[in-house]
């Protein structure tokens, strides 16, 4: 029976609502009866029906049964009579109609509010009209719609919803659902809370609506699943798949309202959309055999059979949707996204709760389920495989981990959850939301049980950590073999920080009376257990915990700090904290500074809080890492970002204070503190919950950073007033500080060069200070960044009070790098070149005035000694003084002057070619030079003809100097001279040099005795070679004498087999070398290969020789060896056309387990036969793997061994894989889908070569069951 009556649609065409609401109800009649034909269409809806044109349009699709459908609609409320319907008929007669229709295929449909006499007969009256151009005119009154919207029950429930009329005899609209539900809270749901982190695409694959299919959705609660559908619907972008969707949608929540809906089987070409709520999913089935497209809307408490679960967002996810799409503020947003887990549920129970304390909660706040729901919430995750987390717990809930466990277990199937698990992980959904809910149920004895458990979990020390440290620990320390999860240790100390916010709640029950009060109880647990007042390992034990301890109790944390930084053998005692562990090493501090770093957001905490930072500064001694005591100070008073609420004044005040405790680390502060062009910082450790001041704290701009930078400016520059070094510092912040400030710094300075007693190093460094910043503004003068002239006029008269007093000083800057900024260069790098040439020349002539002493002099404190003797080479025209100053240098020979000998005689060679050589061998013999001289001499010729001449007529200890002193790189294109250097570089123990390098000038033969010799020296050497290019200049010769094919190719594979400790750092993964071409070709070298890295099976460990050398040069090999055969893909059996040959890949393998096997190493044989066996080619043609000959091969060998190695093969060759951080094991699942195809491809009568595939795919189901786990555990974190 309709329960839509006439009566009821002629009151709504007399309402206000008539005229606007006739449109949307034929929308979705039409939207409801036809989904599947609809085209397009369009209905006024919203708007009143007497606009200008059609009130509507409606364009279907041909089916095999129905012809394309065109229809216009005029709607109607008014007084339904003849005459007016039949004048409107005539009118539309001459009305335009849409581009492309024709009338004689158009239906034109009248639809009135009211109830007609006699419908039928009009209709027929209207087509026997002779003008009448429509193919047909259909007439919907009042009785025609109430049949339409009895067989529409979608449609039916938005009449009784939204227009008041009839009653929805199944269920409510998605609409009316989602209205509902969203509203409950305060502020409403959005949709973009419900899709947040829920990829849009994911449920697109799902969502597809068809006369009887099925989808299962869960989540935290069945309301949230289908609201979800809502949500997801309102986001798609398919609109109209949306209205269409939303118009035949129905949730229904009775079992008996489902049945009877079932009982109206749907029409052909329509779907009903039924989403059901519990218990309603107990008449899934019959809604599917009515035709009906069913959404089973599930949440935990719920069973199903795999059902498609709509994960939680994460945290940041979450967040962005309160702050976007709720209004939340940022901060508001990460607190609650933290507090719900990401759980719309969970947020929806606590924003209800949280504004009607009556509301419902959930089954596991109950009075009976407390006594162990409230222990795992202060848990709030533990491992259930370890069997110190089980004892934890059972101190928390005061009875067995067996009894708890099953007891809270059930609540993971709670509507919304308390728990969810993940392998051996149990982890509270939303422990904040959880504890707000149950404060008030908290008892005394559940604190105290807490304390016990804290003092339980907190008062050990990792034996690893213990090892790590310098020094012997001062109180006796545990060293369980088995430690607390990180899941147990971080959500006891969460609970301790809810206590203290939640305090008031606490307090109201008193709960912690007897304690004091909650905060009082909270101090009490952090000062009881706080050991690293005494021992700082518990600093490092407690690392990432120590910012939740810090928050929960402040007070404790930093009375704590104070003492054990009190006296200097205590503070020496925290130095450890902060040494450099290497690259890999734990990095011990990293905690302590978070937690500082989140008390210092308080302004009250901050003096306290900077003057133990300062402290801890002074103990650092330094280390790779950037977290360091001194950057979370300066990050924490930056200008620009300061990490904390205090203000600038409060902050210059604690400046004030730090300076009378620690003056020199309140100067490095300071001085980090001023202006620079670019600067960067990394935000520091934000307090979880209490506000420390932040709501209340000034946003830094434009104006304020302004401010902070002046106020800097001039505390520093207090602290520099009458202290030349700290001057001569700023002098690098110079051009960044306001024309005001650099007046102030240069009067300092001007004051500071009164003083008589400055020594002249200081003097130096401050008048080169000066000099380096006015020649870097003067030379590009035109950038951006660049000081007025004035500016550095001004600082240029202020260095000139420092000038050096000798005119050595005031020349070197020249010589000390190769390209110095100077006055006068242009950005024209030939022209800049020249001019610094210039200066050069003029600076080393009027040096040459005051004698060879003075250059010497020079050259001695130069940072780049050869460019003083360069420059000597070429200004000095004395001939005389040039030998002058070499035979000083040749008599003291240090270092720098042998290289200062090579540059110069270079240089001067390059000016005066062969007449120099003469002067050189005439001054060697006169002034009786050491012998080695002259090669050193000529060490930096030219490499051609004329200089190997020269060098056969110096003596032998001159020549062998010459070789050893020489550049290795061949600098010439003529081979004659490139072999003769490369026999000179041989003979004297340079090969290995020689070879780094391409050697194709020398030819094979040469390149080949040069390769010969570098491993004769290689093998000699007593420690590695460090040069990085070593290993890839070998491997390059080594494949170019491969190419040329005049080295036998055994020769150039066992050189190679001997440079792999050298070429492995160069070798490609899967590169394959001659080697391993080798190991094809010739079983009994696999053999040998295999006797490097194993010993025999059978041999007892008395047999084994007690040799240290031998041993480690066995290790050599074995090393070398295994890296061969780890990275053999070349197989045999292969022939010429790469294809594997069945008769030449039995012979090797024939041949070579007979070798394995009489070397007492079968087992690993096979082993290492299979693993190669796994890179064979594929079946020619189809390229299926394995091929048949494997297959064939596999049969006839019979070998586990030889499958295993296989096996343990198709893993490893996958290498290195990436993904995302929270991705499951889908790349492992996609692999064992391959193996398992593979496997059933396989005739049976290859059961060897089946059974192996099998297990393969059931190795990679595992793996990825495994990465799921993980994933799945790393997503609980987030």
């Amino acid at each position: 029976m309709p329960t839509v009556k006439i009566e009821s649609l002629q009151q709504l065409a007399t309402s206000e609502n008539g005229p606007y609401m006739i449109g949307e109800l034929c929308r979705r009649l039409v939207y409801n009866w036809v989904p599947n034909r609809l085209i397009g269409m369009s209905f006024h809806s919203g708007t009143a029906n007497n606009l200008p044109g059609w009130d509507g349009w409606v364009q279907l699709a041909e089916t095999d049964d129905q012809p394309p459908h065109f229809s216009l609609w005029e709607l109607s409320t008014q007084d339904a009579d003849r005459a007016k319907i039949l004048s409107d008929v005539k009118k539309s007669f001459r009305r335009t109609l849409p581009v492309g229709w024709e009338q004689k295929r158009t239906i034109y449909v009248a639809v009135t509010l009211r109830k007609l006499s006699d419908k039928d007969a009009l209709e027929q009256e209207i087509a026997a009209l002779s003008m009448n151009p429509w193919g047909y005119v259909r007439i919907i009154d009042a009785p025609a719609l109430v049949q339409w919207i009895e067989m529409c029950p979608a449609v039916e429930a938005w009449c009784a919803e939204t227009l008041r009329i009839g009653d929805g005899r199944f269920g409510i609209s998605l609409e009316t659902f989602w209205r509902r539900w969203s509203t409950a809270t305060r502020p409403a749901i959005s949709t973009g809370l419900l899709v947040a982190g829920r990829p849009q695409e994911e449920m697109d694959a799902l969502f597809a609506p068809q006369q009887a299919g099925s989808l299962t959705l869960l989540s935290d609660s069945a309301e949230e699943t289908a609201a979800y559908v809502y949500a997801y619907l309102l986001n798609a972008k398919d609109q109209d798949g949306t209205s269409r969707a939303l118009s035949n949608a129905l949730v229904i929540s009775s079992v008996e309202a489902a049945n009877r809906y079932a009982d109206e089987p749907a029409p052909q070409g329509r779907i009903p959309i039924s989403i059901l709520l519990p218990p309603a999913n107990a008449a899934a089935n019959a809604l599917v055999s009515a035709g009906h497209y069913v959404i089973n809307a599930i949440g935990r408490a719920s069973p199903s059979v795999r059902p498609k679960t709509l994960a939680r967002a994460l945290r940041g996810a979450f967040s962005q949707a309160l702050e976007t799409t709720m209004d939340f503020t940022a901060e508001e947003a990460e607190q609650q996204a933290r507090a719900s887990g990401g759980s719309v549920s969970v947020w929806s129970v606590w924003n209800r709760f949280e504004a009607n304390a009556l509301a419902t909660v959930p089954d596991w706040c109950a009075s009976s389920e407390v006594p162990h729901t409230v222990p795992a919430v202060f848990a709030a995750g533990w491992d259930d495989n370890l069997a110190s987390d089980k004892d934890a717990l059972s101190l928390l809930s005061l009875c067995s981990y067996s009894a708890f466990r099953s007891s809270v277990a059930k609540h993971i199937a709670s509507d919304p959850p308390l728990l969810q698990r993940v392998g051996n992980i149990y982890s509270v959904l939303a422990p904040t939301v959880a504890f707000a809910l149950m404060a008030k149920s908290i008892t005394k004895e559940q604190l105290l049980a807490l304390e016990d458990a804290i003092a339980d979990v907190f008062s050990r020390i990792d034996s690893k950590l213990v090892e790590t440290w310098e020094t012997a620990p001062s109180v006796p320390l545990s060293s369980a073999p088995e430690h607390h999860s990180d899941w147990l240790r971080r959500g006891l100390l969460e609970t301790l920080l809810r206590i203290s916010v939640f305090s008031d709640v606490l307090d109201a029950a008193d709960v912690a009376h007897e304690f004091g009060g909650c905060q009082a109880f909270v101090d009490r647990v952090a000062q009881k257990n706080s050991y690293f007042r005494s021992e700082p390992r518990f600093l490092a034990a407690l690392s990432e915990n120590l910012p939740l301890l810090a928050e929960a109790a402040p007070i404790p944390f930093v009375e704590a700090l104070e003492e054990l930084l009190q006296g200097s053998a205590s503070a020496s005692a925290v130095a450890p904290l902060f040494a450099d562990r290497g690259l890999f090493g734990p990095v011990m501090h990293a905690g302590v500074l978070w937690a500082l770093e989140c008390l210092a957001w308080s302004p009250d905490l901050l003096p306290r809080v900077a003057v133990i930072l300062a402290r801890l500064s002074e103990l650092d001694t330094g280390a790779r890492v950037v977290n360091r005591p001194s950057n979370t100070l300066r990050s924490i008073f930056l200008a620009w970002n300061p990490g904390t609420s205090a203000s600038l004044a409060q902050r210059i005040e604690i400046l004030h204070i730090l300076n009378e405790q620690v003056p020199a680390t309140t100067w490095q502060l300071a001085h980090h503190l001023l202006p620079q062009p670019y600067d960067s910082s990394t935000s520091t450790y934000e307090p979880m919950w209490k506000d420390f001041g932040r709501s209340n704290r000034e946003r830094p701009t434009a104006t304020s950073v302004r401010e902070s930078y002046r106020a800097y400016v001039e505390f520093t520059l207090q602290l520099s007033n009458g202290d030349l070094s700290r001057q001569k510092t700023l002098l690098e912040r110079y051009p960044e500080l306001s024309p005001e400030h650099r007046s102030v710094l240069c009067d300092q300075l001007l004051g500071s060069a009164k003083i008589a007693d400055i020594s002249d190093s200081v003097r130096e460094q401050v008048w080169d200070s000066v000099r380096r910043l006015a020649a870097k503004h003067r030379r590009f003068s035109k950038a951006q960044w660049a000081m007025r002239p004035a500016d550095i006029d001004a600082i240029e008269a202020v260095g000139k009070l420092f000038r050096p007093t000798s005119r050595l000083t005031e020349i070197q800057w020249l010589f000390d790098e190769n390209f110095p900024d100077a006055a006068g260069l242009t950005d024209d790098f030939e022209s800049a070149q020249h001019r610094l040439d210039e200066m050069r020349d003029e600076a080393m002539r009027e040096l040459a005035a005051d004698g060879i002493t003075a250059i010497d002099e020079l050259f001695k404190r130069t940072k780049r000694p050869y460019l003083v003797a360069q420059q000597v080479a070429v200004s000095l025209d004395d001939t005389a003084s040039v030998i002058d100053l070499l035979s000083g240098w040749a008599v003291r020979m240090t270092s720098s002057d042998k290289l200062g000998i090579r540059s110069l005689c270079a240089a001067r060679y390059f000016k005066h070619k062969e007449k120099w050589t003469r002067v050189i061998k005439a001054a060697a013999e006169k002034r009786r030079w050491p012998a080695c001289t002259l090669g050193l001499c000529l060490a930096d010729y030219p490499d051609e003809a004329l200089t190997l001449e020269q060098v056969k007529t110096l003596s032998e200890e001159a020549g062998a100097c010459y070789w050893k002193n020489r550049s290795e790189y061949l600098r010439t294109t003529d081979s004659a001279v490139a072999i003769a250097i490369a026999g000179g570089l041989i003979a004297h123990g340079r090969a290995i040099g020689l070879v780094n390098q391409k050697l194709a000038i020398l030819g094979t033969t040469v390149a080949m005795a040069a390769m010969r010799a570098a491993l004769s020296e290689l093998v000699a050497l007593s420690s590695p070679v460090s040069d990085s290019m070593l290993g890839y200049n070998l491997k390059e010769n080594l494949n170019w004498l491969s190419k040329e094919g005049e080295t036998p190719k055994v020769e150039l594979a066992k050189m190679e087999f001997s440079l792999l400790p050298v070429l492995l750092d160069e070798l490609h993964d899967g590169e394959q070398l001659l080697i391993h071409r080798a190991l094809a070709e010739n079983p009994e070298l696999f053999v040998s290969v295999v006797c490097e890295i194993y010993r025999p099976a059978h041999q007892a460990e008395d047999d084994i020789e007690d040799n240290p050398q031998s041993s480690e040069f066995e290790r050599q090999r074995a090393t070398v060896a295994w890296s061969v055969l780890r990275e053999w893909r070349t197989p045999p059996g292969v022939n010429g056309s790469g294809r594997l040959d069945y008769s030449l890949l039995m012979a090797w393998l024939t041949e070579a387990r007979r070798g394995a096997d009489v070397a007492d190493r079968a087992e690993v044989g096979d082993h290492c036969i299979g693993a190669v066996l796994f890179h064979t080619p594929g079946e020619h043609g189809s390229g299926d793997w394995p091929s048949t000959t494997l297959n064939r091969a596999l049969e006839e060998l019979a070998s586990d061994a030889v499958e295993s190695g296989l096996e343990v093969e198709a893993y490893n060759a996958r290498g290195v894989t990436t993904r995302a951080m929270l991705e499951g094991g889908h790349q492992e699942r996609d692999l064992a889908a391959q193996w398992t195809a593979r496997a059933n491809a396989l005739p049976s009568r290859w059961q060897r070569a089946k059974r192996m595939c099998e297990r393969i795919a059931t190795s990679w189901a595992q793996t990825a069951k495994q990465m799921d786990e993980r994933a799945a555990q790393r997503r609980l974190r987030h």
